[in-house]
């Protein structure tokens, strides 16, 4: 089953045991906490599951020699190999991805805006395959170059 869990199906001792084991620490005896709980009251919940770092980069940056990250996902209009890494994230049943991006896909010059470029393409692919199967995405740029 994907997705967060009903608060009436997780162990109360669990539970009870976490929060008393955070209050402790975050507390060190310095303040007094006071909680308190109600498992037919759900004030918020929080998103667990299984997730991965994808990035939608096919270009070395400059002065490294690639990684993982890079070179490794296929041009954007090769079906072929983008239907075996669609079937492979389905199979490994991801909640969530973290999709790294570099201001170059968007933006190779200064003030140039470009939404059609190779990595845009590559970006597409990954969000596109992530709405048809609900998987949350946490778009992230990590380089401003």
């Amino acid at each position: 089953v994907r997705g967060t869990a009903p608060l009436d199906k997780m162990p109360s001792f669990f539970i009870f045991v976490l929060i008393s084991t955070l209050c402790i620490i975050f507390a060190n005896g310095q303040n007094q906490v006071v909680f308190t709980s109600s498992p037919k009251t759900i004030t918020s919940t929080t998103f667990h599951g299984l997730g991965a770092n994808w990035h939608a980069l096919d270009t070395f940056m400059p002065g490294t020699s690639g990684g993982s990250a890079w070179g490794a996902i296929p041009p954007a209009g090769d079906e072929r190999l983008w239907q075996q890494l669609y079937q492979h994230a389905n199979w490994l049943g991801f909640d969530f991805l973290r999709v790294g991006i570099s201001q170059r896909i968007y933006e190779p010059e200064k003030d140039v805006f470009n939404f059609n470029g190779r990595e845009m393409l590559l970006l597409y692919r990954i969000l596109d395959w992530a709405e048809k199967n609900n998987v949350y995405v946490f778009l992230q740029q990590f380089w401003m170059n």
